[in-house]
């Protein structure tokens, strides 16, 4: 009587499987063992042939953070009211996104201050405007105050300046009064802008 026999052929690229034999003398779990390692050998080398001839992806976005590891910047200090003054001129290869923002007023003893600052490009662009306020003790003798106005903020996607473009900040009294000193004191604004360089 002849034994049954088998045979196992499959040959997919980058695998080359043939198995022949008897099933008489070798027990059964180890028949199956040996057909799913040859099975998982098989199936392991299809999937690196498929992944193989995949075309590679060149739509990769690149990074829109420019200057390397260190792209964070940061400006400030103090503008007179009724004054125009240039903060920085981004790079020519790089726009800077501004990202925060603290203005505060400053006013003198006995005083109260409402100034507007505005953001402005070479083109006289507005970029963004701002109102802060600052207030000195009500009189001498109350001791009351005007409740303070700063901005401290924080942008979810920032404003952008462009290559080659200066941000300007232009500072203008709204408002103001005297509680029982001089209004001519100076007055104006303290700030202080960060971001990062981007590319454009």
């Amino acid at each position: 009587m002849m034994k049954p026999s088998f045979v196992v052929g499959f040959n997919p690229p980058g695998c080359h499987l043939s198995a022949a034999g008897s099933i008489g003398g070798i027990r059964m779990s180890n028949f199956q063992s040996a057909l799913s390692t040859a099975l998982a050998i098989c199936l392991g080398a299809i999937l690196a042939h498929v992944f193989s001839q995949s075309p590679a992806n060149a739509s990769i976005p690149t990074p829109s953070v420019g200057y390397g590891q260190n792209p964070v910047v940061s400006w400030g200090g103090y503008l007179a009211s009724g004054s125009i003054d240039e903060v920085f001129t981004a790079p020519g290869t790089q726009d800077v996104v501004i990202t925060d923002v603290l203005i505060a007023s400053k006013q003198g003893k006995w005083t109260v201050r409402s100034h507007q600052t505005q953001f402005l490009l070479d083109s006289d662009a507005v970029i963004g405007e701002f109102i802060t306020m600052v207030g000195g003790l009500l009189d001498s003798g109350s001791g009351g105050s005007v409740h303070d106005k700063s901005i401290q903020h924080s942008f979810s996607s920032g404003l952008r300046i462009p290559a080659g473009d200066t941000l300007r900040l232009s500072v203008l009294l709204e408002n103001g009064w005297s509680t029982g000193g001089s209004i001519e004191h100076e007055h104006g604004i303290h700030y202080t802008i960060s971001g990062y360089y981007a590319r454009p």
